[in-house]
């Protein structure tokens, strides 16, 4: 039995794996405030969490299916190993890649302070495409108002192959609660909470 024949099967087993856990009862988690910038908070020790993201672009008909699970090691180290899959017209649903992002923090929390993170990943495609390596420059600041500031500065080369220039992007995000209450509610990961994602390369 080839890859391509159980990939459908594989992809079917993971989203229902997903859509299982997530009826499992009420648990303890960090939140995450943005899609594509990485903030300062890394999951809690121990937690363990799949996160899945979904991209697609409907004039072209391609689909980025992403699984990545987190795991909290120490206070200010996590692992998340990931998958990715990928779709388009006329090509089977195929694994494109796999990733390991190292994830460190440092400093205590603390509201008006800028707390610096960094995030290590390697990327390695299962195609022709050469291996990548990213690092993830990050800073954020939380302010007792529930709001969260964040920068992030990523730079990444190739690891393999011709083609071995740096290219870099930097991302800024602010998201804040929405309502007069939803601060007041005894915890920063509670209320609805709206804002915005900038980046440019």
């Amino acid at each position: 039995m080839t890859l391509k024949n159980t990939l459908p099967r594989c992809g079917l087993g993971i989203v229902v794996l997903v859509a299982g856990l997530s009826l499992v009862g009420k648990a303890e988690a960090h939140h995450r405030d943005f899609t594509f910038l990485r903030d300062w908070y890394l999951p809690y020790v121990g937690e363990k969490e799949i996160e899945s993201r979904t991209t697609y672009i409907g004039k072209d008909k391609i689909l980025d299916q992403e699984f990545e699970f987190e795991l909290g090691i120490t206070k200010n180290f996590a692992i998340e190993p990931g998958i990715a899959f990928h779709q388009e017209p006329g090509d089977k649903t195929h694994i494109d890649a796999w990733d390991v992002e190292l994830r460190f923090n440092f400093l205590d929390f603390a509201y008006n302070k800028v707390l610096p993170a960094i995030n290590v990943e390697y990327e390695h495609p299962f195609r022709d495409d050469p291996q990548h390596g990213e690092l993830k420059f990050i800073l954020s600041m939380y302010t007792p108002k529930g709001e969260n500031f964040t920068l992030n500065f990523n730079v990444g080369s190739n690891l393999t192959g011709d083609d071995k220039a740096t290219e870099g992007e930097l991302l800024l995000g602010y998201v804040r609660p929405l309502g007069p209450s939803a601060g007041e509610k005894g915890g920063y990961n509670l209320g609805l909470r709206g804002g915005f994602e900038a980046q440019t390369d």
